[in-house]
């Protein structure tokens, strides 16, 4: 399975190796996966937010297969989780579950 850290799996590997850049790859049944460092891995991008039919909105570009993790504030203090995505190829839209009620901060955060 792809995935990030944990999120990551295999079926049947047999073999492993890592380059001179520390990227490991596992042949895995029919099939060879790269991993690659953490450090190599670019920061998601979360692009300027919109009202779309009074709900916020914006769009989430990032390495396909990275998960995200969406928080919600109202003060930039207390943060809550208000959803999770795996970022597929190209840009990812997230808009807000619930039409916000006051001022709403957004943050994304990979762990």
């Amino acid at each position: 399975m792809d995935g990030t850290g944990s999120a990551a799996g295999f079926a049947y590997p047999t073999s492993i190796a890592v380059d001179s850049s520390s990227n490991v790859y596992v042949a895995d049944e029919d099939v060879i996966k790269k991993g690659i460092p953490t450090s190599s891995v670019p920061p998601p991008v979360l692009q300027l937010p919109s009202l779309i039919t009074g709900q916020c909105g914006f769009g989430i570009t990032g390495l396909p297969g990275l998960v995200l993790y969406i928080d919600s504030s109202s003060d930039l203090a207390q943060w809550q989780e208000i959803g999770t995505y795996i970022l597929v190829a190209g840009t990812n839209y997230f808009v807000s579950p619930t039409p916000p009620q006051s001022i709403q901060f957004y943050r994304g955060r990979v762990r």
